[in-house]
């Protein structure tokens, strides 16, 4: 799977202004909510219980809040980087400045970890996170992020 595949341009946001994960994951179900049939409330109680299993914070100021929505029809990423990075209580103890929300429907399940692996990979190859890191740009940030594809 290609990132391509699952990432639109305009689910990518630049230089976002975040003071806590909680309010940066309010934030995001509120963007989310505006493409669906789905609240913000929704989203963010579901987002709010996976964190509460444990952070998504992976590592490598990387993040991917992610839940299952039962009223979603489509998959749905929003690929936000922050101005400033933030405690997100990720698993090496760094704070976090690039997040992957994923949003998946119930009956598509199966691709779940399909694409959170898809982002793991990508993240590790050669020069993709320096480039995001140095993108001025939401389309420059979608560029590193897919090839270009």
């Amino acid at each position: 799977m290609q990132l391509s595949d699952v990432i639109l341009p305009t689910n990518v946001l630049c230089n976002v202004s975040a003071p806590s994960k909680v309010k940066l994951l309010h934030a995001l179900a509120s963007k989310a909510s505006k493409g669906f049939d789905v609240t913000e409330e929704v989203i963010f109680e579901a987002l709010d219980r996976r964190e509460n299993l444990g952070s998504t914070g992976i590592g490598l100021g990387i993040a991917v809040p992610h839940a299952t929505i039962s009223e979603l029809t489509d998959i749905f990423i929003l690929v936000c980087r922050l101005g400033k990075a933030i405690d997100f209580e990720a698993i090496d103890g760094e704070p976090v400045d690039l997040i992957f929300l994923l949003l998946v429907p119930v009956n598509r399940k199966s691709e779940y970890l399909t694409i959170l692996a898809a982002i793991a990979r990508h993240m590790r190859a050669d020069g993709v996170l320096e480039a995001i890191r140095k993108a001025d740009t939401a389309d420059q940030i979608y560029i590193a992020l897919t090839d270009g594809r």
